[in-house]
């Protein structure tokens, strides 16, 4: 294992947008409702599995987005953390945890215990990525307006939770900037996606039903994939360097 820090700064395709946590920070509830841990922001990212291979990765050297694919991104976090670890055997015995679940078993899991009124038809034909930031480092939220001008949203201002939570509604469509991190501690191994940045990219299908504010703002999201920012949850961590030229 190395002692280095590990890390990868990746850009998503647009992907849908699950469980947001983007306007307060909130602590983990288990099953049975209890709290745990500190605050977190967060949310589940639902990736289409025909989008795997349409992410970027940030190049350290050349400061610029080189296209790859989010289940290699993962692993070469993993490899370059502990490059003598046998990765799918240890991902098979819950010894290294990925912060992503196939949706397909995520959706079998939810019907089983609940039945016919479990909602999983979104997590269908997809990977789901679990992103957190730090109460410290609160993720940028960001638009393009109609004048085709980016625009960072405040959290700060009476309504600002409202409008955010109003625009970041679960089923819509963003861009994210996450940060892969190897991360080891008693319990196991793990890469974890710290989230740096999203943008509201387009408006779809609630999850759970109900309109947004997003409606407003079908066609003002321009581009495809955001500029890397400068925010970076895990300021100070070094960059990789193995077979990814980073």
């Amino acid at each position: 294992m190395t002692t280095e820090n590990v890390t990868l700064q990746v850009v998503t395709p647009p992907v849908r947008l699950s469980y947001p946590k983007l306007a307060v920070p909130k602590p983990y509830r288990d099953k049975g409702g209890q709290e745990k841990g500190a605050p977190t922001y967060g949310a589940e990212l639902i990736v289409s599995k025909a989008d795997v291979g349409e992410f970027q990765y940030k190049h350290p050297q050349k400061e610029v987005l080189v296209d790859g694919n989010m289940l290699n991104f993962y692993s070469q976090v993993a490899k370059k953390k502990w490059p003598d670890l046998d990765l799918e055997a240890a991902l098979s015995f819950g010894a290294l945890q990925y912060s992503y679940v196939d949706g397909d078993k995520k959706a079998a899991a939810i019907a089983a215990e609940k039945g016919e009124k479990a909602t999983v038809d979104h997590y269908k034909d997809s990977f789901v990525i679990s992103s957190k930031s730090l109460q410290a480092y609160p993720p940028l939220l960001r638009l393009v307006d109609e004048s085709g001008e980016e625009v960072v949203i405040s959290r700060t201002g009476e309504t600002a939770v409202e409008k955010i939570e109003e625009l970041f509604y679960p089923g819509c469509y963003v861009v994210a900037e996450l940060t892969l991190k190897a991360n080891e501690t008693t319990a196991g191994k793990y890469v974890t996606s710290y989230l740096n940045a999203i943008d509201w990219f387009k408006d779809g299908a609630r999850i759970g039903g109900g309109g947004g504010f997003g409606s407003l703002l079908r066609e003002a999201r321009k581009k495809h994939r955001p500029e890397v920012s400068s925010h970076d949850p895990t300021s100070g961590m070094d960059d990789l360097d193995d077979e990814i030229p980073f």
